[in-house]
């Protein structure tokens, strides 16, 4: 089994009836993540409005190692010394005994015995990032005494994870999932500095699949106008000791059906005073 340095000791090995022994798989697991964060806010009041404005950009990267089996995966299970149609699954030894060679009897199935599966994957780093960056504006008009208007906009905006060295690939099947074929979206930094080879080319060719060498290293887009506040308006109202009445705008987000159910039945999930008055 070829080793890499960081990657040493037993594969994992499962014998049914027996113990298994090794590395379990995921493993080894190293992974970092470091933050770079620029905000900042600003403040002015003019007059009757309190005006509010910001801006918040992080930097995430996160880098992992975590191969499935990094160090490989072998597994005995019976299939080939237990008794016919028992499937008792106290058979593993047997199977790691026998040597697969050609049948010795007329019409005998040949290359019976040893591993039903096995496994490897390869050691190599994600070395994954993405942003974040967030802006609000907001104005706190003072109209009179006894109403005040709470006003805003913010925008966010996450981009999707990407391999800053192009080794991350995405493939989107056709007829939102349920097609028979689909394109194979790989960084163009990917393509370059792996080409695929003619016997991959051919059996993705097989099945329909086109390979798109895309500039975009996400291999996806992620949503632009993520604006707030996409919510909807309550008006409720309750009396109160002294006979009067208070009237009270919430602003929440209400985007399922149970939220609108509690919404028709007079309670408010979470508000926050929009505008006030009493």
């Amino acid at each position: 089994m070829p080793q890499t340095p960081g990657n040493g000791g037993l594969p994992l090995i499962a014998i049914n009836s027996l113990t298994g022994m090794g590395t379990a798989g995921w493993m080894p697991t190293l992974s970092t993540v470091r933050t770079v964060e620029i905000m900042d806010n600003v403040t002015k009041i003019y007059g009757s409005h309190t005006f509010k404005t910001g801006v918040q950009v992080d930097d995430f990267y996160a880098p992992i190692i975590q191969p499935t089996y990094g160090k490989g995966n072998f597994d005995f299970t019976g299939q080939y010394s237990d008794i016919p149609n028992q499937n008792s699954g106290y058979e593993g030894v047997g199977d790691m005994l026998l040597v697969p060679t050609a049948s010795t009897v007329p019409g005998g199935i040949s290359n019976l015995g040893g591993l039903e599966t096995y496994g490897l994957s390869n050691y190599a780093q994600v070395s994954d990032q993405r942003y974040y960056i967030g802006a609000y504006f907001q104005d706190d008009w003072k109209v009179s005494p006894k109403l005040t208007l709470n006003l805003g906009l913010r925008w966010d905006h996450y981009t999707p994870y990407q391999d800053i060295y192009g080794k991350q690939a995405n493939f989107i099947q056709n007829g939102g999932g349920g097609g028979d074929s689909g394109t194979y979206y790989i960084p163009r930094e990917g393509c370059n500095s792996t080409p695929t080879s003619s016997t991959f080319q051919a059996l993705v060719a097989s099945y329909n699949i086109a390979i798109n060498c895309t500039s975009n290293k996400g291999t996806g887009n992620a949503q632009n106008l993520n604006f707030a506040p996409p919510h909807r308006l309550c008006l409720p109202s309750d009396a109160q000791n002294s006979g009067s009445r208070r009237l009270r705008h919430y602003l929440w987000s209400a985007s399922t059906t149970s939220d609108l159910a509690i919404i028709s039945g007079g309670t408010i999930p979470s508000p926050i005073p929009l505008i006030s008055t009493q």
